[in-house]
Order: structure tokens, then C-alpha cells, then sequence
């Protein structure tokens, strides 16, 4: 079984070298995060050491759009892209776990992703620390929290992904169905949560939309970065507890979401026929 999944890791790292995902998202990324630090540089027209809890916020919202729709674009024709070129039923032909396809194509997809995130903010780490006065510690800190805190969203995408891919029998319906999801978890929700809170300001509880917040990976993800930079200002007063606290139980949601969804995974994989 650790012979196949290997297997199957290796190729998914090296089906994103060659056709060249790695590379260039790893760009991309780059670019972003040097775009967003230079601008936080030279607010208002002049030269100034650079805002790294600014920066952070930026970040943040950007790559929770960015990122979901990669792992997304990734991952959605995982499984239901083989069935329907016949390589899925080539591979029962062995003997090999579902489980194993399963567990190897997710593993190699985070390795990927992860790799991608992790260059670029390397080198945003090292660009901040040429150009702000912050604290090297202080600067390791917020980048680390960045990229995990990043990295376990992508993982709660990517198994997404996964899910739908091994229930679909079409890999347009995969996508279009991913799409749907991606727009209901990143834009609307937040828009859902705001419509709740105007019309009905006296019957919603902090308490009802802090788990409002907690239920949604990409509001988790934005909650830990802010939070960590010490803006609490997009929560409205809503979290009162402490915030260090809500930064460690935001990962625990994170990681709830990625236990939750690999579990899914495997058990509709494994029920799954072909």
C-alpha cells in the first residue's frame, strides 16, 4: 500500500512540473506578494518602511480568492477526469486500494500546492525583512502563521474537490459544480452573514455569527491572519474572547474540515462504481 501511494505522489509532483503548474504559479504568487509589498511601501507617493500587518491583510484577501480557485482548477478532474478516459478502471485492474489512489493523489496535490505557496512567501519573508522595521522574529511569525493557516485552506479545497470529482460522471459538471461551491464559500457567504446582521440587528446574536464564521474555512482563514496582526476591526466586536484563542481554534476548525472531508472522501471513493 506505502509502494502505491508513493507511486501515485510522485506522479502528481512531476504532472505538475511538466506541465509547468509548480513553476508558474510560484511566479505568480510572487509577483503578487512583491506587487502588494512594494504598494504598501510607497503609500501616498513616498518611500516608507514597509507595513507588515497591512501587507498580511492584503495578502490574505487576495489569496483567499486566488487559492481556492487553484486548488479547484487542480483537483476537480482527480478522479472523474480518469474514469472517463479509462484509466480508473485500468487501475482496479491491479491490485490497489481505493484508498490508496485516493490518499496518494491528495498527498501529492498538497505537496504541490504547498510548494508553491511556500517559495513565493520565503521570498516575501526576505523582502520584508530588507524593508521594514519589524522584528525578525516578529516577521517569522506572521509569515508562518500566514502559510499554514494558507496551506490547510488549500487542503479543505482541494479535498473538495476530490469529493465532487468522485460523484460526478462528467468532469464539466465537476468544475461548474466546484465553481458554485467556490462562489458560495468566498463571496456569498460573508455577503449572507452582513444581509443577516442589517435586517436583523436585535435577533442575531455575536454568538450566532461568530459560529457563522467558525463554519466557513475561508472565513477561519482570514479570522487567524487578522486576528494575528492584531486587526480585529473587520469583526465588529462580534469575537470577544481572547485572541489567542481564536487563533488556535481556528486551526482546530481548519483541521476539522480537512479530517472531515478526507473521511468523505475515501468512503464515497470506496462506494463509488464504475
Amino acid at each position: 500500500m506505502k509502494s502505491a501511494i508513493s507511486c501515485f505522489i510522485r506522479k502528481e509532483i512531476s504532472d505538475a512540473i511538466r506541465s509547468r503548474w509548480l513553476v508558474g504559479l510560484a511566479v505568480l504568487f510572487s509577483l503578487i506578494m512583491l506587487v502588494i509589498g512594494g504598494s504598501n511601501s510607497f503609500l501616498g507617493g513616498e518611500y516608507a518602511s514597509l507595513d507588515l500587518s497591512k501587507a498580511i491583510i492584503s495578502l490574505a484577501g487576495v489569496c483567499v480568492v486566488i487559492v481556492p480557485l487553484i486548488c479547484i482548477l487542480l483537483s476537480y478532474d482527480s478522479i472523474v477526469g480518469e474514469q472517463e478516459t479509462g484509466t480508473l478502471l485500468l487501475l482496479m485492474a491491479y491490485p490497489i486500494s481505493r484508498s490508496s489512489i485516493v490518499l496518494g493523489k491528495f498527498i501529492g496535490k498538497a505537496i504541490v500546492v504547498g510548494i508553491t505557496l511556500l517559495i513565493p512567501i520565503v521570498l516575501f519573508g526576505v523582502y520584508v525583512s530588507l524593508n521594514s522595521d519589524a522584528e525578525f522574529t516578529y516577521i517569522s511569525f506572521l509569515l508562518a502563521n500566514f502559510f499554514v493557516s494558507l496551506w490547510l485552506l488549500a487542503l479543505v479545497f482541494i479535498l473538495i474537490s476530490l469529493l465532487v470529482s468522485t460523484q460526478v460522471k462528467e468532469k464539466a459538471k465537476a468544475l461548474s459544480g466546484l465553481f458554485f461551491i467556490w462562489f458560495c464559500l468566498v463571496l456569498l457567504w460573508d455577503l449572507l452573514i452582513l444581509l443577516v446582521v442589517v435586517i436583523f440587528p436585535n435577533l442575531v446574536s455575536s454568538s450566532a455569527i461568530n459560529t457563522a464564521i467558525a463554519i466557513n474555512p475561508v472565513d477561519v482563514f482570514r479570522a487567524i491572519n487578522q486576528i494575528a496582526v492584531g486587526d480585529v476591526q473587520f469583526l465588529n466586536g462580534l469575537i470577544t474572547i481572547n485572541s489567542d484563542l481564536v487563533i488556535i481554534a481556528g486551526y482546530f476548525a481548519l483541521l476539522a474540515w480537512v479530517a472531515l472531508l478526507s473521511v468523505a472522501v475515501a468512503k464515497l471513493f470506496n462506494r463509488k462504481q464504475l
